[in-house]
């Protein structure tokens, strides 16, 4: 009686199923995985009976070498699957971060501008103009029509109210 090329992968199966499990396990994640790989192989080992009339020489050696190339694959996409993972992550928590940070940056302007209503005109200006426009203390001096003098000592004084009312939402950002 002929054997059938089912017959082929049933007996390779027999003689070499668990040594063939043990041997994926130590390639793969998880025994589920070199289970579905060795349930790979052997379809492609009676898909290739079916399509080709000649006899597979050397079977087991056969056999491992598909089970080497599909474990090996199987991690190139495992990789690429946690890539792909760890890049939602990171676009996640950069989402989160820019989140937090622009409700921090509320609190902060709201925390702020309640402080400079409670500072005496000049002293605000002053700090607006040179922290929020970015003008330097000359300019300052120019446009308000006071020394540059007393725009450090508006600054000084400005600068210690706003870090002990808000200080602990701008960390060391008056430093």
């Amino acid at each position: 009686m002929s054997k059938t090329p089912r017959n082929v992968v049933a007996e390779l199966v027999q003689a070499h199923g668990q040594r063939l499990q043990r041997f994926l396990r130590r390639r793969v994640q998880t025994a589920a995985d070199a289970s579905d790989l060795a349930q790979e192989v052997y379809l492609r080992l009676l898909s290739l009976s079916h399509e080709c009339n000649d006899p597979i020489r050397n079977a087991p050696a056969y056999l491992y070498t598909v089970a080497a190339r599909l474990a090996t694959t199987h991690g190139r996409g495992r990789r690429r699957e946690l890539e792909g993972l760890q890049d939602l992550l990171n676009e996640v928590e950069e989402s989160f971060d820019a989140t937090v940070s622009a409700v921090r940056e509320v609190e902060i302007t709201q925390r702020l501008t309640e402080v400079l209503k409670g500072l005496p005109p000049k002293r605000a200006a002053v700090l607006v103009m040179h922290l929020r426009d970015g003008m330097t203390q000359e300019e300052v001096a120019r446009r308000l029509k006071i020394s540059p003098r007393m725009v450090r000592i508006h600054l000084t004084n400005g600068l210690r109210t706003c870090r002990e009312r808000v200080g602990d939402l701008l960390g060391d950002f008056f430093e």
